[in-house]
């Protein structure tokens, strides 16, 4: 089903300071609403990897409404500090460069009273990155997801992953370590999910005649512990 638009709703990075702090207060309370912080106020969520990131904010009438990150990838990754991999996947990535190629996708925070809906505004942010992703090249992403957000991302928006390690207890809940192919949801969406399709090349200009091989082989059903 493809994702509703929300008419006046703008997603797009942060280009001032005061939009970043906008944001992260944003993300600070929504995240002490769900139970992942104790405090809002906190150090907890400025970690080292703000300053390297690029922060989206879902802009509804001038006000902050959703935010999420893009964490390039580096020798001190985000996703690698709090997950391990599995070995045969350690092994797929060795030599890969995933400095040029990889984005992390992180901190995702919707109010669940957000205009619209939750999931528009999710879905609105997520097209703004994967616009981002590939106008940079970056062709891998990157996650940690709890079974909902896994299964929203993989059977309501039609973007199949790949888990690539074990799931642990992370802020509240098991999270596990996923990976998304970017080429693979271009070719698979067109075909099974022509309306997810349309939704997420919506705006976008871009020849992605040259991006015709999936980089890494992902499996057609992926399986969240509840």
């Amino acid at each position: 089903m493809r994702p509703t638009e929300i008419p006046g709703l703008v997603c797009r990075p942060a280009t001032t300071t005061e939009e970043l702090e906008e944001l992260l207060n944003l993300q600070a309370s929504v995240y002490a609403n769900r139970g992942f912080v104790s405090d809002p106020s906190g150090s907890e969520l400025r970690d080292r990897w703000v300053d390297t990131s690029v922060y989206f904010g879902a802009f509804y009438e001038g006000k902050a409404v959703g935010v999420a990150r893009l964490i390039p990838h580096s020798d001190d990754f985000h996703l690698w500090d709090i997950f391990e991999l599995h070995p045969a996947w350690d092994a797929a990535f060795e030599g890969m460069p995933l400095d040029d190629l990889a984005f992390e996708v992180s901190a995702l925070s919707v109010p669940k009273d957000a205009p619209g809906d939750y999931h528009s505004v999710s879905a609105a942010l997520y097209r703004a990155m994967f616009h981002y992703s590939l106008r940079n090249g970056r062709l891998i992403w990157f996650a940690g997801v709890n079974a909902i957000l896994g299964r929203i991302l993989n059977r309501r928006l039609g973007i199949p992953m790949d888990v690539i390690g074990p799931a642990i207890d992370y802020m509240g809940g098991f999270r596990m370590p996923v990976m998304i192919d970017l080429v693979v949801f271009l070719q698979r969406a067109r075909v099974e999910h022509p309306e997810e399709w349309e939704y997420f090349t919506n705006g976008l200009e871009l020849d992605l005649r040259e991006m015709s091989e999936p980089l890494v082989e992902i499996p057609e059903k992926v399986s969240f512990r509840r």
